[in-house]
């Protein structure tokens, strides 16, 4: 069975001493599936033979005749010298530390060798080379020759004899494998043994790619069966009525749902109706709120898509169930944005509403504790101030998390601990293509607004060098002079001697004295004092401001209707899901807006920051974008705390191979499903076998 003999300890592996076993146990290889699983870090060509004179083009790999043996003084030593020669001319292997090598390599008998040699006292000469015996069976000569990572104490050459060994019991393995269960004919394991022989020794540089590819799609396959078992076994312990089953992404229709009569009341209100993306978003939620198992769900949108609303709704559903809800953003300047749009539907609703961050008054902050505590505080927006040991709920059941992955994972969980059993709602603007966001979150139901508001324009995207900017400030003055409003966000905030860019106040300076000197100018940045920040933020809000000058600050939660301007000075310094947000704080109303992206015209333009500028000019829709966000700056870490990116996998390389893990989700659900004994932890092999590998 190929399962069983991925399974076997290396003792199986006639080859393994018991020094080396032990080298390899205490390395972390102790299993057939391991060690197979380590795969070469590079590999070196060896089918076509490089003799000693060429070895300027690369290592030479020659078959050559021992001339002779001689000693030089080294140390208080002596170190072997050994004269070589094949058909093209002589040369001098230099024997640091190994004068054994005389007993290796007799004079006048012929070898398989290669190194890297260089001119040095007016001869040819390598320290470093690989010798076999002409006579012997060629081990890492005549084939493409892997190099692995190994311990202290293993040479190449044994560790490439235990894997052979483990590769030829493999062999023997899989016939009886698909003779013992029909099933896994159809199970894309059976490509295994050939994907793992090509992968360590492979033909051409062809079937090394494909190999590759092969196992990277059985890695990602084995993951997807993890995250569905888990699932599986979740569903079967807690039922889940029809009414929350889940909608898969169509917004043709909107399933019906019952909202509570403060919900209803709310949404017959609204100036406006909701989207059917909102719809869609705000059923699936609300019901799932009423299942008796808690609540994990991913809700995601682009930027104005009408998230925080549908968040907002939910929360006075649970709030009118006799729930407390804790709604936590990742800035201060966020949190009072939604507390100043919160509080007044709150008053009409009379429900208790109030804000926690790390700047509120002393006295003002022992009155939300105390109200927290006690229960009557229904719903607090706040900071990282709710991670605080002195903060306490008497009935949280609603976690909301806006702009989810800006904290950790241990972040969310001190807040997840203040309640038990809390429903979870997480929330992004910066969208992740679909099957990486059912991987990354495996344990969340996912929510999409792909919808945005009807009166919505495509913010008109323009890309200007700094030296014209002069006409970009013209088309943004034209703005202010029919009552409009603009943001001008630079990328650090004071002069540094590291970076030659311009920063913040530098650039509110040449706007007041050059560019806008006729209208109001702000600025906000981390710096600036929180009463500052707010005082700035409410006169723009108002319009007494019709600039503001920031930092990044505002690329999130900030929601000016009367903004038509962004001007992002720098713009090739940002990345692509930061300009994209940048972006969608203008034209969030009717009003048609505009968006200028400024790069120095003076420095030679990072090809990558060329390609994210060029791609926001055409596209405006944020999955799109983030998928080329992943094509262009690859994933991170998929695993462990850490807050973005995605799993990490040892084979697997996204997003090179992001095309595979669709398929890879259907592999795994055929096999759950036509061969259930597969579901069991024993059958793993390829995920316990590289847990080791990427640690």
């Amino acid at each position: 069975m190929v399962l069983a003999a991925l399974n076997r300890p290396l003792s199986h592996l006639p080859a393994l001493s018991s020094k080396i076993e032990r080298i390899l146990s205490d390395w972390g290889l102790a299993q057939i599936s391991q060690l197979l699983l380590h795969l070469p870090r590079s590999y070196r060509d060896r089918r076509t033979p490089r003799p000693l004179a060429q070895w300027s083009e690369g290592e030479v790999y020659s078959t050559v005749r021992i001339v002779s043996h001689h000693y030089f003084p080294r140390g208080r030593g002596r170190a072997l010298k050994i004269e070589i020669s094949d058909e093209s001319r002589s040369a001098s292997l230099i024997c640091y530390g190994r004068n054994n090598l005389a007993y290796l390599l007799r004079v006048g008998e012929r070898y398989r060798l290669a190194g890297r040699f260089q001119l040095h006292y007016r001869e040819l000469q390598s320290s470093l080379f690989e010798f076999e015996p002409l006579e012997n069976p060629p081990l890492r000569f005549n084939r493409i020759v892997p190099l692995y990572t190994l311990p202290k104490g293993l040479q190449q050459r044994h560790f490439l004899e235990l894997i052979e060994q483990a590769l030829h019991l493999l062999k023997e393995s899989e016939e009886l494998s698909v003779a013992a269960s029909p099933s896994l004919k159809t199970w894309p394991a059976v490509i295994l043994p050939s994907a793992l022989t090509e992968a360590h020794l492979p033909s051409e540089p062809t079937a090394l790619k494909m190999a590759r590819r092969n196992l990277a799609f059985l890695e990602l396959m084995q993951l997807e069966t993890t995250i569905i078992w888990i699932r599986t076994k979740s569903e079967q312990r807690q039922s889940k009525s029809a009414a929350a089953a889940r909608v898969e992404n169509s917004e043709s229709t909107a399933p019906t749902s019952s909202f509570t009569p403060l919900m209803t009341r709310t949404i017959a209100d609204l100036p406006f109706s909701l989207t059917r993306g909102q719809q869609l978003a705000l059923t699936e939620i609300h019901s799932e709120l009423q299942q008796p198992r808690a609540m994990r769900r991913l809700l995601q949108g682009d930027v104005g898509a009408g998230k925080t609303l549908v968040a907002l709704l939910v929360a006075i559903g649970a709030i009118e169930q006799g729930w407390q809800v804790a709604f936590m953003v990742p800035t201060e300047l966020l949190a009072q944005q939604h507390y100043l749009t919160c509080r007044p539907l709150c008053e009409a609703l009379q429900i208790s509403c109030g804000i926690l961050t790390a700047s509120l008054p002393a006295a003002e902050r022992q009155r939300i504790l105390k109200e927290l505590a006690a229960g009557t505080l229904s719903l607090v927006i706040g900071t990282q101030a709710l991670f605080s040991d002195e903060v306490r709920f008497l009935n949280l059941r609603l976690i909301i998390i806006d702009e989810q992955q800006r904290f950790g994972v241990k972040q969310r969980v001190a807040l997840i601990h203040k309640a038990q059993h809390p429903h979870l709602l997480m929330m992004t603007a910066t969208p992740i293509p679909r099957t990486l966001a059912l991987t990354q979150f495996s344990g969340f139901e996912l929510s999409e607004i792909r919808s945005l508001p009807a009166d919505r324009q495509p913010v008109e995207t323009h890309l200007a060098k700094q030296s014209n900017e002069q006409k970009v400030f013209s088309w943004v003055a034209r703005e202010l002079q029919k009552g409009h409003q603009a943001y001008v966000v630079s990328p650090i905030i004071e002069p540094s001697e590291r970076l030659s860019l311009r920063d913040a106040i530098a650039m509110q300076r040449l706007l007041a004295e050059r560019y806008l000197s006729q209208w109001e100018i702000g600025l906000i940045h981390s710096q600036v004092e929180e009463q500052e920040k707010e005082w700035t933020m409410q006169r723009f809000v108002e319009n007494r401001l019709q600039v503001l000058v920031a930092t990044s600050v505002v690329e999130v939660g900030i929601n000016v209707l009367n903004a038509t301007c962004m001007v992002i000075d720098h713009a090739e310094r940002f990345g692509l899901s930061t300009l994209h947000q940048l972006r969608g704080r203008v034209g969030r109303g009717a009003l048609q807006s505009y968006a200028f992206l400024i790069y120095d015209d003076q420095t030679e333009l990072n090809p990558l920051a060329g390609e994210r500028l060029k791609l926001l000019l055409h596209e405006h829709n944020g999955f799109h974008i983030a998928e080329a966000d992943l094509l262009l700056r690859g994933a991170g870490d998929l695993t462990g705390t850490r807050q973005s990116g995605f799993r990490h996998t040892q084979i697997a390389h996204l997003p090179e191979h992001l095309p595979l893990l669709t398929p890879a989700r259907t592999a795994a659900e055929a096999i759950l499903t036509q061969d259930p004994a597969l579901q069991q932890p024993e059958h793993r092999w390829l995920r316990h076998g590289l847990q080791r590998n990427s640690s």
